[in-house]
């Protein structure tokens, strides 16, 4: 018989049998044991106003080799005590894993309820959905759920995917009571480990050995028949492997306020990113390389530098583009050109990426495209028509901060450009006819940016944008409390570009400020709207119109009662905790004042009235302004709030939540007025 034989030397590392069964660490919770206690629950002693209480999360990863490649199994059991109705959210579960590579299996849930009943999943109510190109989910809803309901689930995630293990929630927006994440890895992965909020003391690492089958050759024989026969041959080898346990009790929820980039940022966590490998009788090899590489990679990447520079993938955008251009002076215009031109030619189809998912020529016949894309487009017709210009990756800030200290590119998730216009290098973020260049959208406003290139990539402080507006209004007060007059609006920078949709969007001018005002004057009546948004979206928005306004003032015998500020920019104190464990975080610096000039009605004087303040934040955070006069029969006021710094970090918490309670306490306190005898 004719034999034909292959032989295959197997690399070490890659096709390695480990069986690291003897080292998982199950959850010590018993599934459908619920103890007798935690059902009769109905408060959890140290926070009482909790509306749910994760009792127990528990995580277990192995890395498994026995398929002839690395991938890791992960397995997640979870427990949760619902409270209060307002906690049934909790019972809503989306669990999210790539489309190629990663399966979710194995999927349980179950509710037990005070009354001793249980309630299963049923597959039936099991969906997977598409999040994007790359990512699915699986969600449910626990069934049957109850005040005082236990709800439990468990899955098993199973993934090729073991350059980024699954990170580990240690804490949510909800109290835990436990959580523990135990991880099995072989030495010859090398992970770099970052943590965040998390004490030291629960980071626990320890070592051991374990004997494991290395394939050695394989050999495949070939009959006359065709049939092939495969056998293979094994080594001994001894792996070192880290077991990692990472545990937390008594963790505190961490609620979100206003001025927040995400709660990411902030809760207690660990994450893992393969950094190196070392397998058997070969050199380490580093796997995050460097930002000079990762730079080198995405600029020859067919999904993101290819784009910019291959003409074919932007022929007709630029061949379009000509026309505009042939009127541009200088390069300045240029860049305003094109910026508008796409502005108004492309719409954004809500979703971020820093890769393009389609071609560029593709995505201007469709005239849309995802954040990459459009931004991408932006930065080719710009090198194409010679202007200086850079891509900038970002994380959004519901994406969370971006770490400086490895290329990991999934930290990203948007593309923006950095381009020289007006003799500065200006960042321009395509996707809205609202915004002005060199003010992006304000999600991309997260602190910092990677700046992508080969020869010199580098990380750059996104600048400080401004928002301003002024609101002047002239207005005369009868003696029942109606004022009539005039009001009007300059507003500027990022506070003027949702005014600029709304001014495009909406035909009757009237309609739109009547619903501005109304929430403040319900009866509130408006003439002559003038509303104008210059194509020049570098100039301010201004608003005029007519206005009378049937209750400024209460009435009550000789006095008159007046709240005196009109369209506030804070109707309550945004910052509500007595305590804030996370910093304020804004996206840009901002600036509203209120002018009022005010004629009173025959016979009346100014009676009483909060008294003047100034007030400033330390380190030239933000000033307050408010002063009240009266000249002759008629009252002057001035209003004016500017918070000047982005980030107030916790120790200032108590400071900048005065600074607030001031300004609502002078616009709240009323003006009195009395009718001279």
């Amino acid at each position: 018989m004719f034999q034909k034989i292959k032989m295959y030397l197997l690399l070490p590392g890659l096709c390695l049998v480990f069986t690291t069964g003897l080292y998982a660490q199950k959850s010590p919770m018993k599934w459908g044991e619920i103890p007798p206690e935690d059902l009769t629950m109905t408060t959890y002693a140290p926070d009482t106003a909790a509306q749910a209480v994760v009792l127990g999360n528990y995580g277990d990863l192995e890395i498994d080799f026995s398929r002839g490649d690395i991938r890791y199994t992960f397995e997640q059991h979870r427990r949760v005590k619902i409270l209060k109705r307002s906690g049934f959210d909790k019972g809503d579960i989306a669990i999210s894993f790539y489309k190629k590579g990663e399966k979710i299996s194995d999927l349980q849930a179950q509710v037990f309820t005070p009354d001793g009943k249980k309630y299963s999943l049923k597959s039936a109510d099991v969906f997977e959905e598409a999040v994007n190109e790359n990512w699915s989910r699986v969600r449910f809803s626990a069934p049957n759920l109850a005040e005082g309901a236990v709800m439990e689930y468990r899955y098993t995630l199973n993934s090729q995917y073991f350059f980024q293990l699954p990170e580990w929630y240690f804490q949510e927006d909800i109290p835990t009571r436990w959580s523990e994440y135990y991880l099995a890895v072989p030495d010859w992965l090398r992970y770099v480990v970052l943590s965040q909020g998390v004490d030291a003391n629960v980071l626990v690492t320890t070592q051991g050995r374990q004997r494991m089958l290395v394939p050695g050759y394989q050999t495949e024989q070939v009959g006359v028949t065709g049939a092939a026969t495969v056998q293979r041959g094994y080594d001994q080898v001894e792996a070192e492997i880290k077991f990692y346990r990472y545990q937390m009790k008594d963790v505190p929820a961490l609620r979100p306020e206003p001025f927040i980039t995400t709660m990411d940022d902030y809760f207690a966590r660990v994450r893992f990113q393969l950094g190196a490998t070392a397998f058997p009788n070969r050199a380490i090899e580093p796997v995050m390389g460097s930002w000079e590489k990762a730079s080198k990679d995405l600029l020859e990447n067919e999904r993101f530098g290819q784009q910019v520079s291959k003409s074919k993938h932007f022929k007709r955008a630029n061949d379009a583009l000509q026309a505009e251009l042939a009127a541009a002076a200088n390069n300045d215009e240029k860049v305003l050109l094109i910026y508008n031109f796409l502005n108004n030619t492309m719409t954004w189809n809500e979703r971020y990426s820093y890769m393009a998912t389609s071609d560029l020529e593709d995505c201007f016949e469709q005239k849309k495209g995802n954040s990459a894309e459009l931004n991408l487009l932006f930065l080719a017709l710009l090198k194409a028509n010679n202007i200086r210009c850079h891509p900038l990756l970002l994380s959004t800030r519901d994406h969370g901060r971006p770490i400086d200290l490895y290329p990991i590119m999934d930290q990203f998730n948007h593309v923006a450009v950095l381009v020289e216009h007006g003799g500065q290098l200006v960042v321009a973020d395509i996707g809205s006819p609202y915004q002005t260049l060199g003010f992006p959208r304000t999600e991309s406003l997260n602190g910092r940016a990677w700046l992508v290139d080969e020869a010199n990539p580098e990380w750059i402080d996104l600048p400080a944008l401004s928002g301003s507006s002024i609101k002047l209004a002239t207005l005369k007060l009868d003696e029942n409390g109606q004022a009539t007059g005039t009001m009007q609006y300059r507003i500027s920078g990022y506070d003027a570009f949702p005014w600029r949709e709304k001014i495009a969007g909406q035909a009757d001018k009237t309609a739109m400020m009547k619903a501005v005002l109304s929430e403040q004057y319900p009866d509130i009546l408006l003439e002559d709207v003038k509303a104008e948004a210059p194509e020049d979206r570098s100039k301010p928005v201004s608003i005029t119109f007519k206005c009378t306004l049937a209750d400024m003032a209460a009435a009550n015998g000789d006095l008159l009662y007046l709240s005196p500020v009109i369209d506030p920019l804070f109707s309550e104190n945004p910052f509500k905790l007595e305590d804030r464990k996370f910093p304020v975080d804004i996206p840009y610096i901002f600036s509203d004042k209120f002018v009022l000039q005010l004629e009173l009605p025959d016979g009346f004087m100014l009676e009483e009235a909060p008294e003047p303040i100034k007030a400033a934040l330390p380190n030239n955070g933000g000033s307050l302004q408010y002063t009240l006069s009266q000249n002759g029969n008629k009252i002057n006021l001035v209003t004016e709030v500017k918070i000047a710094q982005l980030r107030f970090e916790p120790e200032a918490y108590a400071g900048l939540r005065h600074f607030f309670n001031l300004l609502l306490e002078k616009q709240q306190n009323p003006v009195v007025l009395k009718r001279k005898n």
